[in-house]
């Protein structure tokens, strides 16, 4: 997704393995029920979310576009839109966002941007680049963070979590300015994942991160929920729920 703009967090010695096939789901937390999204955006002043359509259709479908104000601490608010057509071109892919109630245009003013090329079907990219998001005379940049297996946000922050298979590296960036955490470590529980057909239909990770003056960073994540937790000395020191969320899981392999 372009979740998306540059990696603001330098990685050095950030070691990858080697690519291969993932999958890519994401989440939004509306009032604590959680449900598929189409697409999110980490905009630099609020987070946005358009919810999946019931079903894949040619015609523009019924979806919610999800705001959460960075400066009103995560408040939801709630749109009534519609999602589509697709419009392709050379390396994007622009989806249509028409107001419910309204006709969708052949040039529409308000549209969600997909990258055909940074695209999770490529096993290149753990990932699909999402952004920017344009409404009305709008555009809203979304943060991207390359090769990352888990990125969310929290009415704080945005956490990213990568996962080269030898190497879990942490990383924040904070909503009030301050500075982030970037933590690497090699603590890893993965839960048991479920599939209908080639996709995952439920999953669990968690991941942790101890530093040595006894703080716990732990990061858990499902298709129900995710969450992050700080811990000293064992104690709970604050705990943030997900509002939105992205998780890249590998692929059924094909025979």
């Amino acid at each position: 997704m372009k979740l998306l703009s540059a990696l603001l967090l330098g990685l050095p010695g950030l070691a990858l393995a080697a690519p291969v096939h993932s999958e890519m789901q994401s989440y939004a937390n509306v009032n604590g029920r959680v449900q598929p999204v189409f697409a999110w955006c980490d905009a630099p002043d609020r987070v946005l979310a358009v919810t999946q359509p019931t079903k894949v259709a040619m015609t523009p479908q019924p979806v919610t576009l999800l705001t959460w104000p960075k400066a009103k601490t995560g408040q939801l608010q709630r749109a009534s839109w519609q999602l589509g057509p697709n419009d392709a071109g050379a390396g994007n892919v622009y989806v249509a966002l028409t107001p419910a109630g309204q006709m969708a245009a052949q040039t529409p003013a308000s549209y969600v941007h997909l990258s055909n090329v940074q695209n999770v079907n490529d096993p290149a990219y753990r990932m699909t680049k999402v952004g920017p998001f344009k409404l009305g005379n709008r555009i809203y940049d979304c943060r991207y963070e390359p090769q990352a297996t888990f990125v969310g946000t929290t009415a704080n922050r945005t956490v990213t979590v990568w996962d080269s298979g030898k190497r879990t590296t942490y990383g924040t960036q904070n909503f009030n300015g301050t500075r982030g955490v970037l933590l690497r470590g090699d603590q890893t529980a993965y839960g048991a994942t479920t599939r209908e057909s080639s996709r995952v239909t439920g999953f669990q990770r968690v991941y942790l991160w101890t530093t040595p003056d006894g703080y716990t960073y732990r990061v858990e994540m499902t298709e129900s929920g995710a969450s992050v937790t700080v811990l000293k000395n064992g104690k709970v020191l604050r705990r943030e729920p997900f509002l939105a969320y992205s998780v890249s899981l590998p692929a059924k392999e094909q025979p």
